[in-house]
Formats: C-alpha cells, sequence, structure tokens
C-alpha cells in the first residue's frame, strides 16, 4: 500500500503521494484531469491507460513537470516505487491564470511529460514538507505557491505574459474592510479569494496591489494579525495551547515560529 495525504487550496486541490511499484492492474492509481505535478522519481517505460482503454509508454525524468488537460489516465506499469505532488486546478483557478497571463484556457493542449522546472519543482517540495509535517504552511501561503507556480508555467511553457507590476495600492476604504474581515475570521481559514472578494478587487490584482498598500503579502499580514491577537490573550492569562486554537493554530512548532517571527 502506499502513503498519500491530499491538502485543499483555493481553486486547486494537491496531493503528495508515495507509492510502491506498480506491475500488476489492481494496484494502479490515478492521475486526474487538468493536473500538474511533478514526479520525484524517474521512470523507464512506465505504461499509463486512458480512458478509452489505449495504453501509451512514458519516459519520466527524475523532477519532470506532467501535465493533464481534460483526459485522466492510470498509471498500470511503474517498475520501481515512485513519488511525486499533484495539483487538481478548477475551472475558474484555469481561467484565472489565463486571464492574468493572456493565454487561452486551453493553451495548454493535451499536455504529456515535460523537462523539469525549478520553479514548479519548489511549489511540489513545499507541497511535500507541509504533507509530511516538516514544514507547515499557512493557508493563504498555500493559495500563493499554486498561483505563483501555476503562472510561472503558463508564462514560460505555454507564452504567456507576466502581469503587469504596477498595481495601484488598495485605499483605506478597502483595506479597512480587509482588516476587519481577517480579525473577525482568525481561528478559520482564510484564502486570498476571500480577501480579494472582501475587497472588491479580481485575484489577478489583489497580490500586488495588497503588498503595494502594506508591504506585506497577506500571508505575512495574515500570520501577523494573528500573532497579535494571540499574545492579547497570552496577556490575558490563556495558555499558549488555548491562544493558538483562537487564532487558528495548534500549539506547535508553527505557532512557535510565528511568535518568534512576529515579535511573540
Amino acid at each position: 500500500m502506499g502513503t498519500s495525504v491530499e491538502v485543499e487550496l483555493s481553486g486547486a486541490r494537491a496531493v503528495w503521494f508515495r507509492m510502491p511499484a506498480t506491475t500488476q492492474d489492481p494496484h494502479r492509481s490515478t492521475t486526474g484531469t487538468d493536473t500538474m505535478g511533478v514526479s520525484f522519481t524517474g521512470h523507464r517505460g512506465a505504461v499509463v491507460e486512458r480512458p478509452s482503454g489505449r495504453r501509451d509508454r512514458l519516459e519520466v525524468r527524475r523532477n519532470a513537470l506532467f501535465v493533464t488537460c481534460g483526459e485522466p489516465f492510470d498509471w498500470v506499469h511503474v517498475g520501481e516505487p515512485y513519488e511525486g505532488v499533484e495539483f487538481e486546478i478548477s475551472d475558474a483557478l484555469t481561467a484565472e491564470i489565463a486571464e492574468a497571463t493572456g493565454i487561452a484556457p486551453t493553451a495548454t493542449g493535451g499536455g504529456g511529460v515535460l523537462d523539469p522546472d525549478p520553479v514548479f519543482w519548489a511549489a511540489a517540495v513545499r507541497l511535500r514538507q507541509h504533507a509530511t509535517g516538516a514544514r507547515l504552511l499557512g493557508d493563504l501561503e498555500g493559495d500563493d505557491l499554486v498561483r505563483g507556480a501555476l503562472m510561472h508555467v503558463a508564462c514560460e511553457r505555454y507564452g504567456g505574459r507576466p502581469p503587469r507590476r504596477n498595481a495601484r495600492p488598495l485605499d483605506g476604504r478597502r483595506l479597512g474592510r480587509i482588516v476587519e474581515h481577517v480579525d473577525a475570521h482568525l481561528s478559520e481559514r482564510l484564502s486570498v479569494s476571500d480577501l480579494a472578494e472582501t475587497a472588491s478587487i479580481s485575484i489577478s490584482h489583489f497580490h500586488e496591489a495588497f503588498r503595494s498598500a502594506t508591504g506585506l503579502t497577506p500571508h505575512e499580514f495574515v500570520t501577523a494579525r494573528r500573532v497579535e491577537r494571540a499574545r492579547r490573550l497570552l496577556a490575558y492569562g490563556l495558555t499558549r495551547e488555548q491562544a493558538a486554537r483562537a487564532v487558528g493554530y495548534t500549539a506547535g512548532h508553527a505557532f512557535r515560529r510565528a511568535l518568534s517571527r512576529y515579535g511573540g
């Protein structure tokens, strides 16, 4: 039996997996539609099966980027244990990236196994750290991670243009709404799409406009607000465990690191 961990992100579902060699059909694994991923292990002569029943042989380099569009497939023969990360991309996020980079949503065609990409590989490694418990992702950090990696692939592999970096800073009224929203939901999972909707601005422009206004990424800002609330709760006599839970953490390494980094 293999091991897999799913991580829900805004607009995507990420899966880290570690599987034994697959040499018999009952032990196959599936890669879904509209997926981008990284294979941390290389394979010579891996066999995949399409829904039509057609089987193809793939040569997969270590750390290769792979893309599927519109058609899932099963891995029916992989001669060695394998490990990787897959991001299943929603239609809404695909459309968002296409709009931001000026490519057609169908520009990636039928997908395939591509050369290794260091930016996407780094995103996959960061997701693996989270899935294995080595270094947890903050909620907005995960959203930024997947959007940045997809934006990079759209520009570098499919001819997109990088988004303009001269977004106007958010005004005080919009920032005020964001602060109220964040402070009211510190114990819950927040996402970039939540904050962009609160500010009435498109997600594709939100990140740069927010950073222009505050000097912080959305993830850094939310973490700072959580730490500020936690410090007040600790001063009121709550235990570290109680304060952590009140702002959406467990009282583990991630909470200690946030307290240290943001002056707790």
